[in-house]
């Protein structure tokens, strides 16, 4: 059986060859239509000159265009429909699925209602859509639209021109963002988000780390947790926050929330304008105040705590813990020696 099906195939496809050869058509139903050079199989299948329609009402109505399948289309020259109800229109354009769909030239559509519309766009997987020039999905569901788009995953969208979504639920949303990893969003202009459930959402905002969040124009969270969310701010370690305006904080768990504040160290806090707290647990929350030191603390106005567990509470106060600490050891000293 199988070497007859064979040697059947073998002759319908010689005998087409000869009739290309000779300006011919080779019609295997008799409601089929034909022009010079074409091959048509199925009722009702139409084919122009050197085309081949194969499959009832496939219609190849370019110049050696081909369609297979219930339905299909290819309507311009070199075109290539296969699959029920599919549809290429496009010069060279290829449309592979049930319902998959190309309508520019060089356009390329794989899969179950997959849809590529822009100059030598591509959308492979069930669903995908590709709408503009150079524009890629790949993914069940995922959408590029925008010149030079790419979205990349499940669901991934990607939806201005230059834009990049790469990750299941990743999307992209102004010129020039990038969103990588599982529901990464970068919903900006030139912003950046990598990581799963990052989120950047302002003009060049960028977040790096998993549920990291940018939101100021400018602002750079990096680290697990960690929030940006003032303009120019930066956020910089697990948990750690920069709320203020140019306000930066470093260190896990630290926090800047007055403009211009800065944190550095383990759980440090900035909560003063113009505050600075630097160390293990600092507290700088005065107007223009600074506290250097484990545990220092500068609460007043323009107070300054400097040394561990030092703090200056008044306006424009000051506490220097290492000085104390310096005389508390030479008093030990000197009383042991009056023991001795």
């Amino acid at each position: 059986m199988t070497n007859t099906l064979n040697s059947t195939r073998r002759l319908l496809l010689a005998t087409a060859a000869s009739s290309a050869a000779l300006g011919t058509a080779l019609l295997l139903s008799t409601s089929a239509q034909a022009q010079d050079g074409a091959f048509v199989g199925g009722p009702f299948a139409q084919a122009a000159p050197g085309g081949t329609a194969v499959g009832g009402s496939a219609t190849a109505s370019g110049e050696t265009s081909t369609a297979v399948g219930f339905g299909s289309t290819a309507s311009d020259l070199g075109a290539v429909a296969v699959g029920r109800s599919s549809s290429a229109q496009g010069v060279s354009s290829v449309a592979v699925g049930e319902s998959a769909e190309t309508t520019s030239t060089g356009a390329n559509a794989i899969g179950a209602d997959s849809s590529a519309s822009g100059l030598n766009s591509s959308a492979a997987a069930r669903s995908a859509q590709a709408d503009g020039s150079g524009a890629v999905a790949f993914g069940e569901e995922a959408s590029a639209e925008g010149s030079d788009t790419l979205a990349l995953g499940r669901l991934a969208s990607a939806t201005d021109s230059a834009s990049a979504a790469v990750g299941t639920r990743s999307a992209a949303i102004g010129a020039g963002a990038a969103a990588f990893e599982a529901s990464s969003w970068a919903n900006g202009n030139s912003s950046t988000a990598i990581g799963e459930l990052a989120q950047a959402s302002a003009f060049t905002a960028t977040a790096v780390g998993s549920n990291s969040q940018a939101s100021g124009i400018g602002s750079f969270a990096g680290g697990r947790n960690a929030f940006a969310l003032a303009a120019s701010s930066t956020a910089v370690g697990e948990n750690a926050a920069a709320s203020g305006l140019s306000a930066s904080s470093v260190g896990n768990l630290s926090s800047a929330s007055g403009a211009r504040s800065n944190a550095f160290g383990f759980e440090s806090t900035a909560s003063g304008d113009d505050a600075t707290a630097i160390g293990t647990g600092s507290l700088a929350s005065g107007a223009n105040s600074f506290a250097a030191g484990t545990n220092a603390n500068a609460s007043g106005t323009s107070a300054t705590a400097v040394g561990k567990g030092s703090s200056a509470s008044d306006l424009e106060s000051s506490s220097a813990g290492f000085l104390n600490d310096a005389r508390e050891r030479g008093e030990r000293a000197r009383r042991a020696q009056y023991r001795n």
